[in-house]
Order: structure tokens, then C-alpha cells, then sequence
């Protein structure tokens, strides 16, 4: 009886769409509110649009009526949105709801604003989260925190193990920090062959400083024993 009754509303809404009587958002919202996930979808996309054009009003109706029906993409395109107006109590609810409900590109966001304001432990947990999940960018800050001791003691061990996590899944940057700790030697043991894999990465990721020290560290690696200092 339930779904009749959708249907009912949704195709009444439908009619009063082509015959102009109410606008073009009105049927999805509907749809949405009563839990057909693909309404859900077609109301985020709407709102993202709106978003991008920085139009927060139209963008806040659209995409609050699919993060109330628990479409938690929407919660954290929501949060996106109060970031970008600089409400953060509303953003990080937002974003945090949405990355405790099972979607990770909130839980990057969430990280994105502790560490803009400064709260590096909230930070940290948040890009965890989503580094476990693959999301490159969230390895790459790990490991510049982890290295800066931010919001948990230093150590380059621990960072380096995130940067090449990080360059694995295609962040230059990430190649690049590895090269900078191994070829440092900065708190881990210098290791060239290390340096010189992960400056290739970095090169082919288009870091253009890291294509000029493959050479050099060609050089290294057939000096090593002669280099005390580099």
C-alpha cells in the first residue's frame, strides 16, 4: 500500500512538472524524501551544481533534503558547503556524520578542517580513516604530519610508511617526501636506492626539482661508501 501510494504522489508531482506548475527539483525531492536512492542521487548532483557555482542557498535546500533521508554523500557535500561559508560547528557535524556512516570522502574533509584549525589529533583520526580506505591525498597529509609531529610525536618511520603509501596510490607529493627521508637520512637510515626509486616516481608525477637529483643520486649510489655527507 506504501508504494502505491508513492507512485500516487510521485506521478502527480511528475504531471505537475510538465505542465509547468512547479519546477524541475520538486519531483526527485519528493522521491528522495521517501527513500528512492536514485532521487537521492539526482538532488546531490543538483545541489553539487549549485555548489560549484557558489550558489549556497539553492545548494543547502537541495542537498539537506537528501542528507535528511540519510543519503550520506549529501551530508558531506553539506559540510563542504558550510566550510566554504566558514561555519565550522556546522561543518565538521556534517562531515562527521557522514564519515561515520560509511562515507570516506567526509572523513578526508573532516581531516582537511582540524588540521585547518589547528586541532592535529582530531586530524590525524579523521585522515586515518580515510587513508585506510585508499584515499591518497589523506596518506599524503598523514605523512607530513607524522614528520612535522603534528597531533602525535614525531617520527619519520611512521611517516614514511604513509608517504609511500600515498605514492603508491599516485600522490607526487607523497614520491617526493619519501625521497626527501631517505635521502635525508632524516630519522631513518639513509638510504639511497630508496631515494633514488621514489625520485623517479616523484619525476613521473611531474615534480620537476626530484627529476633533477636522479642523476645525483645515481652518483651516490656508486660512491656510497665514499659519501660521508650529502
Amino acid at each position: 500500500m506504501k508504494k502505491i501510494f508513492v507512485f500516487l504522489v510521485i506521478l502527480i508531482a511528475s504531471i505537475g512538472f510538465v505542465l509547468g506548475f512547479i519546477g524541475s527539483d520538486i519531483v526527485p525531492k519528493m522521491g528522495c524524501k521517501f527513500g528512492r536512492e536514485d532521487d537521492c542521487n539526482k538532488i546531490n548532483l543538483m545541489g553539487n551544481r549549485h555548489l560549484l557555482n557558489k550558489e549556497y542557498k539553492q545548494a543547502e535546500d537541495l542537498l539537506s533534503t537528501a542528507c535528511e533521508a540519510d543519503f550520506y554523500k549529501s551530508c558531506a557535500n553539506l559540510g563542504t558547503l558550510y566550510m566554504q561559508k566558514g561555519d565550522n560547528a556546522k561543518a565538521e557535524f556534517f562531515l562527521s556524520k557522514s564519515c561515520e556512516n560509511g562515507f570516506v570522502g567526509g572523513c578526508e574533509n573532516a581531516g582537511i578542517l582540524h588540521a585547518k584549525n589547528k586541532n592535529f589529533a582530531k586530524a590525524l583520526e579523521f585522515f586515518k580513516l580515510s587513508c585506510d580506505n585508499n584515499f591518497a591525498k589523506s596518506c599524503n597529509a598523514l605523512g607530513q604530519m607524522y614528520f612535522k609531529g603534528e597531533g602525535a610525536e614525531k617520527s619519520s618511520a611512521q611517516a614514511v610508511t604513509f608517504l609511500e603509501k600515498g605514492c603508491e596510490l599516485g600522490e607526487a607529493s607523497s614520491c617526493a617526501g619519501a625521497l626527501y627521508i631517505y635521502g635525508k637520512g632524516d630519522g631513518i637510515k639513509r638510504n639511497f636506492t630508496k631515494a633514488l626509486e621514489y625520485a623517479n616516481k616523484a619525476c613521473d608525477g611531474g615534480i620537476k626539482k626530484a627529476c633533477e637529483g636522479i642523476t645525483m643520486l645515481k652518483f651516490a649510489i656508486k660512491n656510497e661508501d665514499k659519501i660521508k655527507e650529502f
